[in-house]
């Protein structure tokens, strides 16, 4: 009987303290990488591409390249998409694709989902993800990921 509690409560401990990654992104912003055009009063396309770093919970970190597409509808929603290459310092890395549909162009909450990866990222490979954001008036922005 004693055995049986014992292995209960490691099972349940084990439950209670489940699988969470989380990653957190660090970008800024140069107009000089971002081509704007106009459809219309209502329809705005923004193409960019940008560079950051990033750290997770594991105690990782590195650099992040990304590019991406950003349409505005105004007042309605805005729609994004964007691909990011991260890359530690062992030279691993991982691609994930963030997507987000939201009425806010400044902040707004999204799916992410890891596409490609190498090294000790490849059990991460096609985990879906929530993500965060926050732009700071076209001067950055922060993604808080969980997994």
């Amino acid at each position: 009987m004693k055995y049986i509690l014992c292995l209960l409560i490691t099972i349940w401990s084990l439950n209670l303290f489940g699988f969470t990654y989380e990653v957190e992104f660090f970008f800024t912003a140069d107009e000089r990488d971002t081509d704007i055009m106009k459809f219309s009063e209502l329809i705005t396309l923004r193409q960019f591409k940008g560079k950051g770093n990033w750290k997770d919970n594991k105690g990782d970190y590195g650099v992040v390249d990304c590019m991406g597409n950003h349409t505005i509808i105004k007042s309605n929603k805005t729609l994004l998409k964007m691909y990011c290459k991260e890359m530690n310092e062992n030279n691993n890395n991982f691609v994930i694709m963030f997507d987000r549909n939201s009425e806010n162009f400044n902040a707004g909450v999204g799916q992410s989902i890891y596409l490609v990866a190498t090294g000790k990222y490849q059990q991460y490979l096609n985990l879906k993800c929530i993500y965060a954001v926050k732009s700071f008036e076209s001067k950055g922005s922060i993604i808080k990921q969980k997994c």
